[in-house]
């Protein structure tokens, strides 16, 4: 029979506060000044295929459907995204595909920044 041996307890050296804090009290929230919480009904757009990609998206709630229409006038479903997810990445400054509220959804959009 296996006996659970002792395991050393780490120290953290920096404490980081918790996530979900006010800006106020320490909170990710203050180092993040270029996220903007934004809400979307059933159906509706988030970015479009050919926009300028200037944001990036992490989904808090609700669920979002990612597609490419194709040159027949079909659509192309690439990706669907939960609460958690991040999406809106791009190689260059166009958004590739379409993004869709599936049902009604809340994200924050993270402005890209040139380097």
């Amino acid at each position: 029979m296996l006996t659970p041996t002792p395991v050393a307890e780490l120290r953290q050296t920096t404490r980081h506060p918790p996530f979900g804090l006010p800006a106020e009290n320490g909170g990710p929230e203050a180092f993040l000044p270029a996220s903007v919480p934004m809400n979307f009904g059933r159906n509706s757009e988030i970015f479009a295929e050919g926009e300028t990609a200037g944001y990036v998206y992490k989904l808090v709630s609700g669920a979002v459907r990612v597609s490419q229409l194709l040159p027949d006038g079909r659509r192309q479903i690439s990706a669907f995204h939960l609460p958690g997810d991040m999406f809106g990445f791009e190689i260059d400054d166009v958004h590739h595909v379409s993004a869709e509220a599936i049902v009604p959804v809340k994200v924050i959009a993270f402005k890209c920044t040139a380097s």
